[in-house]
């Protein structure tokens, strides 16, 4: 049965140019953490993606993953649920629900095999620098610039696979041109999105609400001519449909349902799911190919060194601005726009003042909660607290950001949020 980390909210209470002497390039965009760590989860973990074993399936404060203590981490992403952790060696480890393919590693000796944390097959001798994950997908960019991929796409009607052979229970390589290597990647609930070295995005997967940014609305089911095709083999994304010449750019964030790009001049771009004006365009149309947003354009102009960070949710999206401030839009029940409980929705980004002097560094989002991460080494949580993923003692919603608090003092430095559970990176102080 595929998972779809939409289905995960509901309330707990109802259940449910280049140097080429070498053969191939070096990635060169810093993509993980400088840092490293250990991996604490926290949320619902009824299908293994807390990683702690068969007997321990819920956990509301962050807690240390005990077979990775000595394993140092610099990334770690959250599928629907699946959680997928990436060492300071480029080694990979994954755990949680394998029903589609998701781990990539067989699990099917032992009961507990994906309760607990495992090494990906097949990828021997290759060094990743980082990752990413959907509802029942996991994706791996190496050091070479090749994209990596294993698991299964759904769209609204079934499995579409990964690609034209079908769900891949171990790594096959998507993308790896040598005279133009991916520098980065990004994962939504069914695509993925990959930024070449030469500025080129190239997508792949479900299209159905316009996330690759280069299928029109009219061709977006998989009963047209093309059939699978169009969506299953990576093509570059484009501003407009008729779009002669490619939008080079600079940096991307994938959403579950859409995707934003930044280019060389610092404009923002976006398309896909907007039905909660979660895109920043202003109204609530979805858009099929790229199109440049103002309002996130204005987000990141300025002197400042940074660049503006954007993280989405299922209806919602939070930005850091250039300017170092949080800013939030899109739909805002359970407090997922950490605005307080006057705003149900947002149809323009808006700053959460309550982070303002914070000097926060990162933002993430889950389906309808929200993270921020501080250069001290703290992370503040908001929204939808039914998960328990919030890092609260109760499942109560949390209408601003709060300090996530411990047992132990950790400096954290990233975090990432599934379907049900989050997982962080930290290090004891």
């Amino acid at each position: 049965m595929p998972i779809s980390s939409s289905s995960s909210s509901r309330k707990r209470k109802n259940k449910t140019p280049l140097d080429t002497q070498s053969k191939r390039q070096k990635a060169r965009l810093s993509l993980a953490s400088d840092e490293a760590g250990i991996v604490l989860v926290l949320g619902q973990g009824e299908l293994g993606q807390l990683g702690l074993g068969e007997e321990i399936l819920e956990r509301s404060r962050p807690t240390a993953v005990k077979k990775l203590l000595e394993v140092e981490f610099i990334q770690v992403a959250c599928g629907g649920v699946h959680t997928v952790a990436l060492t300071k060696a480029g080694e990979i480890y994954t755990w949680g629900c394998n029903d589609e393919c998701a781990l990539g590693r067989d699990t099917s000796d032992t009961s507990e095999a994906e309760y607990l944390p495992g090494l990906v097959d097949g990828l021997d001798n290759v060094k990743i620098i980082q990752v990413s994950a959907g509802d029942n997908h996991t994706a791996a960019l190496a050091d070479d610039g090749r994209v990596f991929c294993w698991g299964n796409f759904w769209d609204n009607r079934g499995s579409i696979g990964l690609n034209l052979a079908g769900k891949q229970p171990r790594p096959i390589v998507m993308l790896g041109d040598p005279n133009d290597p991916v520098i980065k990647i990004g994962s939504g609930n069914n695509h993925v999105a990959a930024l070449t070295a030469n500025g080129l995005i190239f997508t792949w997967g479900c299209g159905e609400q316009g996330q690759l940014g280069r299928v029109a609305e009219r061709f977006c089911s998989r009963d047209t001519r093309q059939g699978l095709k169009r969506f299953l083999q990576p093509a570059v994304a484009r501003v407009t449909q008729r779009s002669k010449k490619d939008i080079r750019f600079s940096d991307i964030f994938v959403g579950p349902y859409n995707l934003f790009a930044v280019n060389a001049a610092g404009e923002v771009f976006a398309c896909g799911l907007n039905n909660y004006g979660q895109i920043g365009n202003g109204n609530i149309t979805s858009l099929y190919y790229l199109a440049k947003i103002d309002s996130l354009s204005a987000l990141n102009d300025g002197n400042d060194e940074r660049q503006i960070l954007i993280a989405s949710g299922e209806h919602h999206t939070l930005i850091l601005a250039r300017n170092g401030r949080v800013y939030s839009i899109g739909r805002g029940d359970y407090g997922r726009l950490g605005l307080g409980p006057d705003v149900k929705e947002c149809s323009h980004p808006t700053e959460i003042e309550t982070l303002a002097n914070s000097d926060i560094k990162a933002v993430t989002c889950g389906l309808a909660v929200s993270f921020a991460v501080s250069n001290s080494g703290d992370v503040y949580s908001w929204g939808m607290g039914t998960n328990l993923q919030l890092g609260s003692s109760t499942d109560d919603d949390i209408l601003t950001p709060t300090l996530v608090k411990t047992k132990e003092s950790y400096n954290f430095f990233a975090a990432s949020a599934g379907g049900q559970h989050t997982a962080i990176l930290g290090k004891k102080k």
